[in-house]
This record gives C-alpha cells, structure tokens and sequence, in this order.
C-alpha cells in the first residue's frame, strides 16, 4: 500500500489514456453515396471520440437501436452477437456466467472475481448474481476482447462486457412507450420519459419496464411453471449543465426479479443416490422413472426460485479544459439474492438447498485526460478505489435429506478493498503510425471469514471446525487475510498503409485477484488453503479495413495467450466427513489461440448483411485435479467456435418503414463444468452443438407509431443450456423453445 500512496502523488505516473466509460453513436461515413454504405459505429473507447475503425482493439460495438433489431432485451440475449462470447445461465436465472476467449469463473463462491468484467454506466459489478436483469433504455453496448486491466477498474484479464444507459437530453420532451405479449402469456410494459427541467441546463430521464410470464417449463409434482417471471425495473437520472465546460449526472436505478428456473433433469445418477431413494419413495417407484424425462417437465419437489433485489447509485462529472480534463465518477451497489434449489430433481426430499447472498460495493475514480504537443499525444491517468462486503450462506440443507449428516454448507463474510493508479498514451509519430502504451499498478486486501451453518442458514454453533483452522477454538469462526499487488501494462503500435485500412500489434497482460477457500464444512486445513492470482499474457494482431466506398466492413484478430496460473475449482476427500469437497487452487496452466472475424455490407440501399466468426483453441497444458491428470481437457463454457450471420433490410411503405431483419447464430459443443467430479462425467456434461434462427419484421409510422412481430429459436431446436454434476449425479437444463411475440411501441 505504500508503494501505491508514492505513485499516486506522482504526477508523471498518471498522464496517460484511459478505456473506460465508452460511447456509442451511429454516424453516416463520407461516402460515394452514403445512404449505400455502412453505418459508422463512432466510439470514444480511449477517451476521445473514434470511429470503430480507428481503434486497436478487438470490439463489437451496438447501439440501442441495434439491440432493438437483434432482439436483445437482457443481458443473456448477447450471447449470440459477437464472436468468442459466450453469456449464460444456470439454475439461478438472473445470475450470468460471461466466457469470452476461454476465461471464466467457474466457482461462484462469495470471495471469488469474474475473469471478464461486466460495468454498468462506468461502474465495475463485482458481483453477477442479480445482473441477468431487464436492458432498459440502453444508449450502447461494447464487448471488448482480451486484458482490459490497464484501463478498466479490476480483474478484467479476459475481457469487459461495457453497458450504458440513456443519458438525458436537455432540450427535448420525447420518450417511448411499450406494451409485448407472446408465448407463455408472456407480456411486460415499457415506459421512457426524457423532460427538460431548465433549457439546456438540467433534464431528467426515467424509465421503467414490468415483465410476466407463466413460463415455457412445467413441474407435474408441484403444478407450477417452470421459467416463470414476474420483474420489474426502474431507473431515474437527473443531468446538471450549469456552464458550457461542466457536466453532472446523477442516477438511480432499482430491480426486482422473482423467477423459477427452467426445467431440468436428470441425466445420470451414482449408485449412492440409488441406494438412497427408497428411504423417501414409495416402493412402487424408481429413481429410473427421473432419468431423461421429456426436457420441458421437471419433476423437482422444490422448483429453483430466485429472488434477487439490485439497487444501484452512479455519479459522474466532467470539467472540460483547453489542455486537461477531469472526470469523476463514483458508485454503490447493493445485491441480495434468496436462491433455492431441488438438486436431485425427483419429487422427493433428497438433495433440497438453499442460498442467501447479500453483497454491497462502493467505487470512486478521478481520471484526467487531454491533449498536448500540438495533438501528437493523448493522454489519461486516473486514480480508482473499490471496497465491498458480504455475507453468503450456502448452499445448506433446509429439508430432510438421506444423505451422510454434517453442517450442510459456509457462512462466509467477506471484506476487500482495491486501490490502484493507472494511465496510458497515444503517441503519433506520424500520420500513419502511433504507439499506444499503459500502465496500472493495483493492490487488493482480501479479508474471509468462514463458519459452517445450520439448516437455518446462521453459522452453527455446534462446531465442526477444528484447532486446525481456529484462532481460538471457543468460536466457531475462522478469519483469512490476503493481500496482492499487480503491476499491468499494454503496448500496441498501429500503422495505415492506407486511410481505409489499419494494422495492429498488442501485447497485454491480466490478472484476476487470488484469496482464500472458504468452504467451512469441516475442520480440514484443505478446505480453507489460499489461491494465487489468475495470470495471462496475451499477443494479439489485428486489421481494421474498409472496402468498396465504405460499403464493405472487415475486422479481424488474432490471439495466443500465455495462461497461468489458472484458477480451478477441483475436488478432494474431506476425511472430516467422508465426503468429496471443492476447493478452488491455482496449479493449472493453459495455451490459448484464437481468431476473430467480423464483416458487414451494404451492396444495395437499405439492405444490411453481416457475419462473424470465433475460433477458441484453448486446452490444458497442466492441471491435476484430485489426482487426475487433466493435461489436455478442453476449457469449460468454451466452444472450438461461434459464428453468427445476420440481415435486416429497410424499405418505405406507405406512411412508414418497413423492416424486416433475421440473425443466425451456432455453437460448437461445450463442456457446462467446471470439473468432471466423478469419473465417466465429462461426456455427460458436454453439450452438443446447437444453431439458432431469431427474426424480426416491424413497421414504423411517420406519427411515432411502430408494429413489430419476432420470434426467438424459429425452428424450435430442442438443446440445453448448461448442465451441472452435484456430486451425486448428473442435470440439464433445457434452453427455451420457440417463442413469438407481439410488440406495440409510440415513440413522441
């Protein structure tokens, strides 16, 4: 910590670029015929206004209306936009799981951080539980490949997925309403409102958005849907611009998600599951009756449900100067999540358990950033500080269950604090050529305290925890301190050889904060053995071009990744209770290459046609887990490749525009787990390739009136979205079905 205090007072260590805090804004390109070419997507990724073409970096950018066509309506919908991304969920709807060129978190413990970073208006969520929550009134969104951590706040080594919302506009009243209704009685309202307070000086922006349904799934055993929704979401900002050169704003938002999950099933089950079913069911049935059942029914006792509430506060200020700008912006979060699931899936009360999150952050960064030396040098630097708390309990055992007796999961409370400094340059050595360079030097104290809890979910007081683990065996409580420093920096030199076309070169390196298990169900020093820090270094080329008058778009990158150490969720035998137990180590080592490819054109008016291409080779080079030697496995959540086509075109009909726009995506197989915990598991855990057709056909009126019908997986593909191994057998969730909607939306 002290050596961080010394640069920050340093004036020369924070004068450089930063990437954080994106707009996106569609733009007509110059152009032989402009209506012809392809729309200019215009970034200010390094803090400075930008073409897409113009910035080395691997990104896909979209802007609101281009959510709107490509059907995205939350988080989860991105999956399928862009290349070597991969966005799901499990059991717990609104909780994301982000992959992006083989970097994940495979652990959801409370004391662990994502490998891609996910911000919300400029703020870093620590957590992602909760995340999966309506896209309301969204301005932009970036996905940015490969480490971000120079730039962006923490733990970002495999990528950022960058959301922002809709800022106010303070010289018009307009605003949309929206009213959906399709498939499983599914309907949800929209409402955006954007007033002008005071002309040009002070707006405000609300918007809000209710969604039900009675869900595509079934459970028989409970009579219920399954895939159920009843959310809603609001946000308030409030915009000040007292002078030319000042800009506030300030914002409020609030999520209410109560959902069941989607139907899963069992696939496969250990003979210990076996043995136990016929102490709680009738002799007549059979745990085989469970095995692959149709995959739109479960028949769980106790339905997956999810209660989550997120609120969020952000405040952002920008005083622009002739040679240096100063940024603040600063945030909270809070999170709390009631999780509840039927592990085994039979109507019985075997494996039932639920978890209880609460999770609180607060962040502050104060960036400055300009240009100098007759606009050859751009430069930012910023100063970033980040704490949060929580508390977890769970998964514990809240029914009977047959299974061996022991507290039946961790109570964890957790404090950490981040601090870093960072900055980075363009440097234009010519028209032609610059040099991007960055550096950010972090430190992150990590406090756990962990407990074994009760079926109630409070730490137990009958402790299992032994002199092993306990500072003073009169309580139940076991507290871990760890503390790390990084030191991260990029370098990337661009060149045009021609106006239309640039060449990239970067190398960059990553990390993701270590720490220590917690998973307090015994008295095994095993259980509570600290990580180190994830690491990656990665190269990557790149080409940005256009073609044919700006009419033709093509992007590409290439990556290898020097990866390690990995952190790993393994098992092992806790001889406390005789049970396998996971813990989370970092002794695994990987290579990663890839290869990115994204294009559009527009070969006739109002016709735009676009594809994209990912390729992940990304396979252990070491890696034991519990003794067995994984060397070789394929990463989990990444498929060998994704690619997607997609086509919208526009025409004036009568007294409006007609469009009509259809995507294509497809996945290869993908390994939904972490760890094969059981030998023979794997290939039961590998799901296989999958496409999907979505399609979108609207009409807008000159008067603000526009008709829209769409539909999500057209050709009804039957496939699953994640599949799990609980230690006692094997489950599948199924993706949805084909769905159709219905939309009416007035925009004034």
């Amino acid at each position: 910590m002290r050596k961080l205090l010394l640069l920050s007072v340093a004036p020369a260590a924070i004068l450089f670029p930063g990437l954080a805090y994106a707009q996106v804004s569609e733009q007509k390109p110059v152009a032989a015929d402009d209506a012809v070419a392809v729309s200019d997507i215009v970034v200010t990724a390094r803090r400075r206004e930008e073409r897409l073409q113009d910035v080395p970096l691997s990104v896909t950018a979209l802007s609101g209306s281009m959510l709107e066509q490509r059907g995205v309506v939350s988080a989860i919908d991105l999956n399928t936009v862009s290349p070597n991304l991969r966005v799901s969920q499990g059991a717990q709807k609104s909780l994301l799981q982000m992959t992006m060129r083989g970097q994940s978190l495979g652990n959801l413990d409370a004391n662990l951080d994502p490998s891609v970073g996910y911000y919300v208006d400029g703020i870093y969520v620590a957590k992602l539980s909760g995340a999966n929550a309506a896209m309301v009134d969204i301005e932009r969104v970036e996905v940015l490949k490969g480490p971000q951590g120079t730039l962006f706040g923490r733990n970002t080594p495999g990528g950022a997925l960058v959301v922002t919302s809709a800022d106010p506009h303070l010289s018009d009243f307009s605003g949309r309403a929206q009213a959906v209704y399709g498939s499983d009685d599914f309907r949800s309202g929209e409402l955006v409102l954007n007033l002008p307070l005071v002309a040009d000086k002070i707006g405000l922006r609300a918007a809000g958005k209710v969604m039900k349904s009675d869900g595509w799934g079934y459970n028989p055993t409970r009579d219920v849907g399954q895939a159920t929704d009843d959310n809603w979401f609001a946000r308030i900002k409030l915009r000040f611009r007292p002078v030319e050169n000042v800009d506030a704003v300030l914002g409020y938002e609030r999520v209410e998600i109560d959902e069941l999950s989607g139907p899963q099933r069992l696939v496969e089950v250990s003979p210990a599951l076996t043995s136990y079913f016929p102490l709680v069911a009738p002799a007549t049935d059979k745990i085989t009756n469970y095995l692959n059942t149709p995959r739109f029914l479960e028949y769980g006792e106790y339905p997956a449900t999810s209660k989550s509430t997120v609120e969020m506060i952000t405040g952002r200020v920008t005083v622009e100067g002739d040679v240096v700008s100063v940024r603040a912006i600063t945030g909270y979060r809070s999170t709390d999540v009631e999780f509840g699931l039927d592990l085994d899936h039979t109507p019985y009360e075997l494996m039932d358990s639920t978890a209880i999150y609460n999770f609180k952050q607060w962040s502050g960064e104060l960036q400055a950033f300009g240009t100098t030396l007759d606009n050859r040098l751009d430069f930012t630097g910023g100063l970033y500080y980040f704490r949060e708390i929580g508390i977890s309990a769970g998964p514990t055992n809240v029914r009977p269950r047959v299974t061996p007796t022991a507290p039946g999961g961790a109570y964890q409370k957790y404090d950490t604090d981040s601090v870093s400094v960072y900055g980075q340059t363009v440097f234009r050595f010519a028209p032609r050529l610059s040099l991007t360079t960055g550096l950010r030097y972090s430190v992150d104290d990590k406090f756990v305290a962990a407990s074994p809890v009760n079926a109630l979910g409070k730490p137990n007081q009958s402790c299992a925890l032994g002199p092993a683990v306990l500072p003073d065996d009169s309580v139940c409580y076991a507290p871990f301190k760890t503390s790390h420093d990084a030191i991260l920096y990029l370098a990337s030199l661009e060149y045009r050889p021609t106006s239309d076309i640039m060449l990239y070169a970067k190398i960059a390196n990553g990390t993701r904060s270590g720490g220590t298990n917690s998973r307090a169900t015994g008295n095994n020093p095993a259980s509570f053995a600290t990580f180190a820090p994830e690491k990656v270094m990665e190269y990557e080329a790149g080409l940005k071009s256009e073609f044919w008058d700006r009419r033709l778009r093509i992007n590409l990158a290439a990556f290898y990744d020097d990866y390690g150490p990995i952190q790993r969720s393994v098992t092992f035998l806790d001889t406390t209770t005789g049970r396998l137990n996971g813990r989370v180590t970092s002794d695994a080592h990987a290579t990663v290459k890839g290869l990115e490819f994204e294009a559009a054109v527009t070969p006739v008016r109002g016709l735009t046609l676009g594809t994209f291409v990912g390729l992940t080779d990304a396979k252990y080079s070491e890696f034991i887990d519990a003794g067995v030697d994984r060397s070789g496995e394929a990463f989990p959540f990444t498929p060998d490749y994704t690619m997607g086509l997609n086509a919208s075109y526009k025409m004036p009909v009568g007294p409006g525009d007609l469009t009509i726009s259809a995507d294509y995506f497809r996945s290869a197989k993908v390994i939904s787990n972490n760890s094969a915990i059981r030998a023979g598991t794997l290939e039961l855990l590998t799901l296989p390739a999958y496409d999907l057709v979505n399609a979108r056909v609207s009409y807008a009126l000159d008067n603000g009136l526009q008709l829209a019908v769409y539909g999500t997986n057209l050709f009804d593909r039957h496939y699953d979205s994640s599949a799990s191994d609980f230690s006692l057998g094997v489950a599948r969730a199924a993706a949805p079905p084909r769905r159709i909607f219905a939309e009416v939306t007035y925009r004034f």
